[in-house]
């Protein structure tokens, strides 16, 4: 009897090693896991992956840094760094609005970047889903009419909508006219990415612009004017996600030695392996005219600096 019990204490205490986080995990993973619970746009598939390690700011130095620019691939990228490193505790997670830190010196950064007008039709689309479920809109606090009226999201009054919304969201108190501020891409490419983030944070906000003042306005667009692309090591853009992470592990290795499982890069970057992906119809088919030059004139630093010749990917 005495023996069995000691097996069965030791497939207890197995079963807890295998199927329970550490509390590292647990703190690194709260804000996933809880916004899941709280039935937020948290897929099953990325619950599995926060318990299995994200964030994993542990305080440790890590070899590679990511920055997530949401609606830009970036959950599809989190979970193939995760697997594709070995060992994944060389990846650092750095979540939406958490720019780079000082700390972070000497660590190969990777970044995501999307084609502006590919950009906020995808966010638009996002934030609908919920909307039309009558769910929280991750503190987009604006009217329910700038949202999707139809769960396909491509109707003639499905686009009226997308287009009141892009005026809407990027109307300020600093800023009567949306066109006079910076793009909300812009801002959150530049709180993430630049050697500014730091200063920026409470000045970019989580959602639309409403709340920017002109100093705050002002802030940004300098930050913007300084901002150099080639501060990242490398960047993925959403239009070519496979082949620009495939060259930032490659670069990586270079750096820091053979720690890609390419077999595990190969079977994740597959073109039907997309992590939260939004319905919508093709880009173009949201804009008209006026819509694209407010998209090129906020978000100008954007189509420059990533030499993005078209309003929508070809």
């Amino acid at each position: 009897m005495r023996v069995r019990f000691l097996c069965l204490q030791c497939a207890l205490v197995l079963a807890a090693a295998l199927t329970w986080p550490t509390g590292r995990e647990q703190a690194a993973n709260r804000s996933t896991i809880g916004q899941a619970e709280a039935e937020w746009p948290v897929g099953q598939e990325q619950v599995a992956e926060a318990r299995f390690g994200a964030e994993n700011n542990d305080g440790a130095h890590k070899t590679l840094i990511f920055g997530h620019l949401p609606k830009a691939g970036g959950m599809t990228l989190r979970n193939s760094l995760w697997k594709a490193i070995n060992p994944w505790s060389e990846v650092r997670y750095n979540s939406e609005f958490a720019p780079w830190s000082p700390a972070d010196k000497g660590a190969f950064k990777v970044a995501a970047i999307r084609n502006p007008c590919e950009y906020y039709v995808s966010i638009w689309s996002f934030i609908s889903s919920y909307a039309l479920k009558g769910k929280p809109t991750y503190g987009w606090n604006m009217a329910r009419e700038v949202w999707a009226a139809t769960d396909s999201r491509d109707s003639a009054e499905d686009i009226r909508r997308f287009r009141s919304w892009l005026r809407a969201a990027h109307v300020s108190k600093a800023h009567g006219d949306p066109a006079e501020g910076p793009g909300i891409l812009s801002s959150r490419v530049v709180l993430q990415y630049s050697d500014d983030g730091p200063d920026l944070k409470g000045v970019v906000p989580h959602s639309a612009l409403g709340g920017i003042t002109k100093e705050k306005s002002q802030k940004i667009n300098d930050a913007l004017n300084r901002f150099n692309p080639s501060s990242v090591d490398c960047w993925v853009k959403t239009e070519s996600l496979n082949e620009d992470l495939k060259r930032c592990l490659l670069k990586y290795e270079a750096r820091f030695g053979p720690h890609v499982n390419w077999d595990v890069v190969t079977r994740k970057l597959q073109p039907d392996h997309v992590v939260n992906p939004s319905k919508h119809s093709t880009c173009q088919n949201y804009y008209d005219a006026e819509s694209e030059a407010l998209v090129r004139k906020v978000d100008h630093h954007i189509f420059q600096k990533f030499g993005y010749p078209s309003c929508c990917k070809a």
